[in-house]
């Protein structure tokens, strides 16, 4: 862990002169969260890959377009088997992971042939990991398949990059959060990196004599695990305590509820209180498995010791060199992995729109508004019209008929977790339509509108300005004349039918 030191460091220092650009002139506001997934990103490129940095971002890049698109569809009604059709999202899905393969063989295969030569082993966590996969199975050559695959080494790499980069930047979230919410052990954590290191750069054994921050990282880690179930399953029958457990049941252990649970820890459970580590973990949950944010027993997370490192550096970095507090605009949120794409990121669009004066019906999660419009049409079509009326709009559009009376001429829809402003502004309307920006684009048909729309009014771009040009001729008025005999003949039929 010494070795990856340098890197960890030069990834927050990068922060920290970056916030204090932001700060040359005073007290500043910032979103940390983009901040803390750069800087773990930028630290797991640089220890996992080395001097492939820049690949390692590449491959940054393509795992995030895939968490993108999994989160998409959760959206989604979900059918069994839906990821293994060809859909645009999972054809585009499967080209990433190729992407991705391509890359971490292309650096598997540099690294062994590297060591292979007797080159001197770089110290980034691949080629380490390469360095001891050769060394076993130099060791166990009389054994099939002594070492992994250059496949295995893949799906590691994805692993240790994935979990390396999520499981940091949200202890560092958290960390700043709760240490603006209780000042006073900002200040005393504060106090001691002062003591250990005054302005220098943290040192290795400095580190591991601090007390107060790991205990603050512990804390935070108990309140706000990375994750809040681990599941496990029973391959046999087995029995568990008194119970007896037949082979295939899932055993669900509620990380979240057992850090929470009041007979552990007491009746503050659910309050912040680092003092409760300063005797070590297993003090603190008084010799029982109730604390595991990183799993427990012989498959407890390898990663552990390399995530709080990285922690330990930041945030002592960060207090070296800030104070801060929550932001007035703060709301407390908490929310998993997960639900950053069903509930987050169009939390944060719903304040966009409102700071922007813009308002509308509060967003539900995966459906949006859709629920609530859909019970206003079947309301809005069980109910007779009163008397023969051209006011049909409260029927065949009741929701945003009531959302235009409640909140004005422009107002926020959800269509699942896309935000739709209505706008009810002549000169605006004209505006979106005249496309002048070339922003304004149609929106892409879902499967079932592709039955019918798969023509002109479904293209944007170049495709529809060339469909658009040969097929406009055709509907050029002087050739419509040519039709003018055919329409008497429709007339009449059309006069024949019943409604």
């Amino acid at each position: 862990m010494q070795l990856m030191l340098p890197a960890f460091r030069s990834s927050s220092e990068e922060l920290v002169n970056n916030w204090k650009k932001l700060g040359s002139e005073g007290s500043f506001e910032l979103d940390v969260v983009p901040a803390f997934e750069r800087l773990t990103s930028d630290a797991i490129s640089k220890t996992a890959f080395g001097s492939n940095y820049e690949q390692g971002k590449q491959l940054f890049e393509c795992q995030a377009e895939q968490l993108q698109i999994v989160f998409q569809s959760y959206e989604s009604a979900y059918i069994p088997g839906a990821r293994y059709l060809p859909t645009k999202a999972n054809k585009r899905l499967n080209y990433l992971d190729v992407e991705i393969r391509t890359i971490l063989r292309e650096m598997i295969k540099k690294r062994e042939e590297a060591i292979k030569l007797g080159g001197v082993c770089n110290q980034d966590l691949l080629s380490l990991l390469v360095d001891s996969n050769l060394r076993e199975s130099q060791e166990n050559t009389n054994i099939k398949n002594g070492g992994m695959s250059v496949d295995d080494i893949v799906e590691e790499c994805k692993v240790f990059y994935f979990a390396g980069r999520e499981t940091t930047s949200d202890l560092l979230i958290w960390t700043l959060v709760l240490l603006s919410m209780h000042q006073e052990w900002q200040e005393r954590a504060r106090e001691e990196v002062l003591q250990a290191f005054g302005t220098n750069k943290p040192d290795f054994d400095g580190l591991n004599r601090l007390k107060i921050v790991p205990m603050v990282l512990y804390e935070v880690l108990r309140l706000y695990p990375p994750f809040s179930m681990l599941i496990r399953h029973t391959d046999k029958a087995t029995k568990l305590g008194e119970i007896n457990l037949p082979q295939g049941v899932l055993v669900g252990l509620p990380v979240l509820s057992l850090h929470h649970d009041r007979e552990i820890w007491g009746e503050d459970a659910e309050e912040f209180n680092p003092a409760r580590f300063s005797g070590g973990v297993a003090n603190a949950a008084k010799g029982k498995a109730s604390f595991f944010t990183f799993g427990w027993g012989p498959r407890i997370c390898i990663g552990q010791q390399f995530a709080l490192l990285e922690a330990k550096i930041a945030v002592t970095m960060i207090l070296q060199h800030f104070s801060f507090e929550l932001s007035p605009t703060y709301v407390h949120s908490p929310y998993s992995l997960v639900f950053d794409w069903l509930w987050w990121k169009p939390k944060r669009l719903e304040r966009y729109f409102r700071e922007q004066g813009i308002e509308g019906p509060s967003y539900k999660l995966i459906h949006g508004n859709l629920k609530e419009d859909a019970v206003a049409s079947m309301e809005a079509i069980a109910k007779p019209m009163k008397s023969f009326s051209h006011a049909i709009a409260p029927r065949i559009c009741p929701f945003l008929h009531q959302s235009l009376d409640k909140y004005g001429k422009m107002s926020l829809f959800w269509t699942g977790g896309t935000p739709r402003l209505n706008i009810m502004d002549a000169d605006l309307v004209r505006d979106v339509l005249t496309n002048k920006s070339g922003h304004f684009i149609t929106v892409t048909a879902n499967p079932y509108e592709k039955v019918f729309v798969t023509g002109l009014v479904g293209l944007n771009g170049g495709k529809w300005a060339k469909h658009r040009k040969i097929i406009n001729p055709a509907f050029h008025l002087e050739k419509l004349k040519v039709q003018e005999p055919k329409w008497p003949l429709i007339t009449d039929l059309g006069a024949g039918l019943a409604c």
